[in-house]
Order: structure tokens, then sequence, then C-alpha cells
């Protein structure tokens, strides 16, 4: 694996956990059937999540091939801006649920799940050059946001239960199946991505190690 790559690879699993993740805790807390304690700590673990991808998105370095692999190098800044305001979308989420406030942290949860999936689509459109279009990436992005924000969710749900095994069972049901969901909806659209020709084949070569290569 190209050593280039990882900070891009890393930054894309770590948008998809906080996009991921909050859409689910959101939809958690809308459906009421989760304890406080679990939205609070999934919020601030949301927080988290954000600073260290605004602090992963600082080493996305604006060049045009990475590892063999172009890149829209005009966007590296808006990508590292969006983060940014990403991030701050998740504070008053925070407050609102730690004060309890469920009207507003469902407010202030949609509004920053809003800013997170346009991120999703600029930086679906910044990797999108070599594939077979834009569409394809961002629903790639989009399938692996939702996997990832299930399993997370699940899997923390799955361990509340330890504490509260009196917990109502439908929540744990519910991000399951959207789990499972997610996951067949991967499988499809990795048999459409093996299937259409992508626009650019990268050097196989370049995967080898790690190569900072210049504009062409």
């Amino acid at each position: 694996m190209n050593l280039d790559a990882l900070p891009y690879t890393s930054y894309i699993v770590l948008l998809e956990f906080c996009v991921g993740s909050l859409l689910f805790c959101v939809f958690a807390d809308w459906r009421g059937k989760v304890a406080a304690s679990f939205v609070m700590f999934c919020a601030a673990m949301i927080s988290v999540g954000a600073v260290v991808m605004v602090l992963n998105a600082q080493a996305l370095d604006p060049k045009s091939v990475i590892g063999g692999y172009r890149l829209d190098d005009d966007l590296v800044g808006t990508v590292q801006a969006g983060s940014f305001v990403l991030l701050l979308a998740t504070i008053p989420y925070n407050i609102a649920v730690f004060r309890r406030d469920r009207q507003w942290s469902l407010i202030t949860g949609v509004g920053a799940l809003i800013v997170g999936f346009v991120l999703v689509g600029i930086v679906s459109y910044y990797i999108s050059l070599p594939t077979w279009g834009f569409a394809g990436t961002l629903l790639s992005m989009a399938a692996g946001t939702l996997a990832v924000g299930a399993v997370v969710m699940a899997m923390i749900l799955g361990h509340w239960y330890l504490m509260t095994p009196r917990l109502p069972k439908e929540p744990l049901q519910e991000l399951t199946l959207l789990l499972l969901a997610s996951i067949a909806l991967q499988g499809v659209l990795m048999i459409l991505n093996i299937a259409i020709p992508a626009r650019e084949t990268p050097d196989a070569t370049a995967f080898l190690g790690s190569t900072q290569l210049g504009t062409n």
C-alpha cells in the first residue's frame, strides 16, 4: 500500500464515522426508545471523532497524484474547511443533548447532518476523477457512511443493554436491519463498480511505496 494514501484513507473512514454515527444517533433519539445517556455518549463521541477528522484533514497535501490516483486538488481547501464546519456544527448539538432539550437536539442534529452530507458530496467529487463517475463515488461514500454509522451505533447500543437490560429491543433491531440493508447496498455497488470501466487505471507500480508525484 502506498504510504501517501494513508491520510486520505483514514480521512474518509473518519468522515463516514462522524456523519454515519450522527445520522443514526439522531434517528435513535427521534425514535425515543433509547436511554438519554446513550445519546449523550454518542454525541460526545461524534464531536471527538470530528476533532480527529479535522486534524487528519490538515495532512491532505494538495497535489494532483496520490499513489497513481488523481485527485481534484483544487478542492482540498474546501474539504479542510468543510471538516472544520462539521466540527462546529456538532457543538450546538452536544449542548442541546446534554441539556436534555430534545426539540433543539433534533433540530441541531439535523442541521449538523446537512453539513455532513454536503461534505460527503464534496469529498466524493474530490476523489472521483479516475472512477467511472461522480454518481458511483457518491453512492459508494453514502453506503459506506450508512454502514459505518450503523455498525458503530449498534455495537454501542448492544453494550448499553449490559447496563440497562430492560431497554426495549426495537432500537437494536432497527439498527441491525439498517446495517444489513447498508451492507447489501455496498454489495450491489461493488458489482456495478467492477462491471463499469473506470475512466483511468492507476499505475500499479505507484502502490509499491511512498512516491511523491508532481502534477502531470
